[in-house]
């Protein structure tokens, strides 16, 4: 079995600390898509959860909506770009512990033992990747317990990445897969015994989870993901929320800035959590002056 994950599964392990609390899935509930505008200038905001299962679709129908209404799509990295060798192997490299350093040097021993254990029910020799670091190790649980459920697949923005390319719309990212890769590598430096922890603790009920996480994301509910996902994160791991949401949040708001007033009209896919809350998107443009509205498709009334 295959350790190393694409790169466009890198942050799927943050949009999984969720409570398992659940909403109502409404087919007419609003969804996680907005309009920005600003003096007849519009782009689409909408909301990618990266992993998703067969049965999770047909998306949203304003997800089809912001597509159709735009004329270029905009994501995090752009994934085609991840895809080469140069970049595999910088990947390679940049996720390695410096020669002579492994990751058992940074774990206590009942946490290996642990995460040894694990590896082994997926099949993986904890002595071929032990050179790795701990973020890329808590990423792949994550990654090898979805796949083992049946729900790594095809994600939001990979999704509208294949129709960008099969209707020939241009494609543009809000950052270079080197800086996407800087962000992920250093993640949890310090902190790997919690990481690995809490990653070996929330596999073992991953399913709710991702049910849960998903409810909130098809019904729109903004409070609901602030209050049980983003909430405890900040608090759990407030650096890596800070490097992870926080900075790459202000990177990228004056390029969305920029794009909301230049042509042409762009549909902006980001991960959901770097939506909502006191530092997600959607607010800091709204203290801009700008107007941001959640896209709402009712059902036709009856007669």
């Amino acid at each position: 079995m295959s350790f190393l994950p694409r790169i466009n599964h890198l942050f799927i392990k943050w949009l999984l600390l969720a409570c398992l609390l659940g909403t109502a899935n409404s087919v007419w509930a609003k969804a996680f898509v907005w309009k920005v505008s600003k003096d007849n200038r519009v782009v689409y905001l909408g909301g990618a959860i990266h992993l998703l299962a067969q049965s999770d679709y047909p998306l949203p129908k304003e997800y089809e909506f912001a597509y159709q209404s735009s004329k270029a799509l905009v994501f995090e990295v752009d994934l085609r770009q991840t895809q080469t060798p140069s970049f595999q192997q910088h990947l390679l490299m940049q996720m390695r512990y410096p020669y002579g350093e492994t990751l058992q040097q940074h774990l206590s021993p009942s946490v290996y033992k642990k995460l040894t254990s694990q590896l082994k029910s997926y099949g993986v020799d904890i002595n071929k990747i032990r050179n790795y670091r701990a973020s890329l190790m808590s990423m792949n649980l994550t990654l090898l317990e979805m796949k083992r459920l049946g729900l790594a697949g095809t994600g939001v923005d990979k999704y509208f990445l294949e129709k960008a390319i099969q209707h020939q719309k241009p494609i543009l990212a809000l950052e270079t897969p080197k800086q996407h890769l800087l962000f992920m590598s250093s993640m949890g430096e310090g902190h790997e015994n919690a990481m690995i922890l809490h990653t070996l603790e929330e596999n073992t009920h991953l399913g709710q989870i991702m049910r849960s996480m998903k409810q909130f994301w098809r019904a729109g509910d903004v409070a609901g993901f602030d209050r049980t996902v983003l909430k405890p994160f900040e608090t759990d791991f407030p650096s890596i929320y800070h490097a992870i949401i926080v900075e790459r949040n202000q990177n990228w708001l004056p390029k969305i800035e920029y794009m909301i007033h230049t042509p042409p009209t762009e549909f902006i896919l980001v991960g959901t959590l770097h939506l909502v809350g006191k530092h997600g998107l959607l607010e800091q443009l709204k203290r801009k002056g700008y107007q941001v509205q959640q896209l709402d498709f009712k059902p036709p009334k009856q007669s």
